[in-house]
């Protein structure tokens, strides 16, 4: 079984009440995984909110020359998955999730998390407040990404000169 000690270590789960932190301990499920293996693909329904508790996910996403590109690298406290909480829309990986080493991680059905969020609207708020967090963080890396590319590109570059 899961513990609020586990879930404490996670950024998306600190500082949340004991009592929230046990309804979520027995949803949560924990397990590992070899580096290499594909928990997420891109463009397929996310279903699970993974949240990493040691080892590195490499979030990546194949550009339309088919290129694979690294949006970014996951460490221990940071979750992803979460666009499976704003329900059947929407909810479509953007990214492919793979485990960079060996990796432990806590995972969660985001149809369990989104009923227990309408059972109790005060931890869906807190959460979903969260939620928005991630969105506005992974936006603005993704944002700089997007505009150092473009600075690189050539038919932009050959208009500058």
């Amino acid at each position: 079984m899961v513990t609020t000690d586990t879930l404490k270590q996670i950024e998306f789960m600190k500082a949340l009440p004991e009592e929230i932190l046990e309804r979520i301990a027995v949803l949560a499920k924990e397990f590992e995984m070899v580096p290499g293996v594909t928990l997420q693909e891109q463009g397929v329904r996310q279903e699970l909110v993974y949240m990493l508790i040691k080892g590195e996910v490499s979030l990546n996403c194949q550009g339309a020359d088919g290129k694979i590109l690294t949006l970014d690298t996951l460490k221990a406290g940071q979750t992803f998955g979460v666009s499976g909480l704003l329900g059947m829309e929407g909810s479509e990986a953007t990214f492919t999730a793979v485990s960079k080493t060996h990796c432990t991680f806590l995972e969660l059905s985001a149809a369990e998390m989104l009923e227990y969020f309408r059972s109790d609207y005060e931890v869906g708020h807190v959460l979903m407040d969260r939620v928005v967090d991630i969105f506005k963080s992974r936006r603005k890396l993704h944002s700089k990404q997007f505009l150092e590319s473009l600075a690189s590109h050539p038919a932009i570059a050959s208009q500058s000169e």
